[in-house]
């Protein structure tokens, strides 16, 4: 499972099943093992990606 939000390391205890983030920025895409970043203009991808990634 993922989230779309910032987590500090006291929330990680709190949702377990939380593996690693999402974040929409002006950057290029990226993982810095905890983010995945999307360009903005790749935001409509990302349901492709959820899904692909899922399997």
């Amino acid at each position: 499972m993922m989230c779309c939000c910032n987590l500090t390391r006291s929330d990680k205890d709190h949702y377990r099943d939380i593996q690693y983030g999402i974040k929409l920025c002006a950057k290029n895409i990226g993982f810095n093992g905890q983010f995945y970043t999307f360009p903005y203009f790749l935001a409509f991808l990302l349901k492709r990606y959820l899904r692909i990634r899922g399997k």
